[in-house]
């Protein structure tokens, strides 16, 4: 997502509505089950992100190796992962398929932090705003409530964007994996690393023209 499709501060959205933040014992998720719900589908698509990169690490360290997946997991940060990932990807791909891959890296690097903010940062409601939920970084609670500027409003879209965005990614780095298994039976037709440079995301990082053809990457 780009900023302007961003969630919006609520000093923007309702300057002057009411609202709860991080307030110990209010259900504030249960009163947007919706809401909640979709929150949930949004962390738990960025998982799905999570295992086809770990696949992408073990099919370039030769195949399936518990080893490998275990050193992978011991990473703590999804960088320090990414760049396991970009630094054996060197050694074994042609030049094409690196700077695919990194796109595809640079777009897990953005879709991350969509999915840290609503796994780290505190909950809210505002009473004006029934159908939305706020977010706000706890570093700027440290002294009560946050200013507006810094309390974000959600909507049911920008959750569907994230789950969305996720789900495209998924895809695009469940097609990488076939670029670098090359299983011998995959047809002639299906050429993965052509596909994933035709979607728009990977597109626009790698500065390529337009083409007619804009299908989603698949397995």
């Amino acid at each position: 997502m780009d900023e302007s499709d961003m969630p919006q501060p609520l000093s923007r959205v309702c300057p002057n509505g009411s609202y709860s933040i991080g307030a110990t014992g209010e259900p504030t998720l249960s009163s947007r089950p919706e809401l909640a719900a979709l929150a949930m589908e949004a962390i738990a698509s960025w998982s799905n992100v999570e295992a086809e990169l770990l696949s992408a690490y073990i099919q370039l360290m030769g195949g399936k190796d518990d080893r490998a997946a275990v050193a992978y997991l011991s990473l703590e940060t999804q960088s320090a992962k990414s760049n396991s990932i970009a630094a054996v990807a060197k050694t074994f791909l042609e030049e094409t398929e690196v700077k695919v891959l990194n796109a595809i890296l640079r777009l897990a690097k953005t879709n991350q932090k969509h999915r840290d903010k609503l796994a780290h940062w505190v909950w809210g409601i505002c009473f004006e705003l029934p159908d939305d939920i706020l977010l706000a970084n706890p570093k700027n609670m440290h002294s009560g409530y946050p200013d507006r500027r810094d309390v974000f409003v959600y909507t049911a879209k920008d959750f569907k964007k994230i789950i969305e965005g996720n789900k495209r990614l998924a895809a695009m780095a469940g097609c990488f994996i076939s670029v670098v298994s090359r299983p011998p039976d995959m047809p002639e037709s299906f050429q993965p690393l052509e596909l994933l440079c035709m979607a728009p995301e990977i597109r626009e990082i790698l500065n390529l023209p337009a083409s007619p053809d804009q299908s989603q990457p698949s397995k």
